[in-house]
């Protein structure tokens, strides 16, 4: 009896390098020391996306990219929610964090959502779109 892989899906190999982007991020853009929370939110959310994606990349399955829709619209949104009162010491630091902040959610939310949307199984279950085929 063989053991049948998936070949896997380029979106879920681009979101598996995007989590390792956010993985090495906080040292590559320097984050400051004092922001343990950016720190702490940007790793743990780096090694959900990692997961998650090297989950779809051995079998793929929509409720994968479901999550990670869900963490892309958690990561655009916690800037505005969570880190409204933590600035870095340099302006243009806190910039620079923020912008890595949207372009990763956009991708991840571009990704997920051409994969959910590809996919059709979703729009089946919640049979958007009109007539079942």
């Amino acid at each position: 009896m063989a053991i049948k892989f998936n070949t896997p899906r380029w979106q879920d190999l681009s979101i598996l390098a995007i989590g390792l982007w956010l993985l090495v991020s906080p040292w590559l853009i320097n984050y400051p020391n004092g922001q343990g929370i950016a720190w702490s939110e940007s790793t743990c959310i780096a090694v959900a996306i990692m997961t998650i994606s090297a989950f779809a990349v051995c079998l793929p399955n929509i409720w994968s990219e479901v999550g990670i829709f869900v963490i892309g619209c958690w990561m655009i949104s916690s800037p505005l929610l969570a880190h409204q009162d933590i600035a870095a010491p340099d302006q243009r630091l806190h910039q620079i964090m923020m912008i890595d902040s949207v372009v990763t959610s956009v991708l991840l939310l571009a990704l997920s959502s051409w994969v959910i949307f590809e996919d059709g199984r979703l729009r089946k279950l919640f049979r958007i779109g009109g007539a079942e085929r």
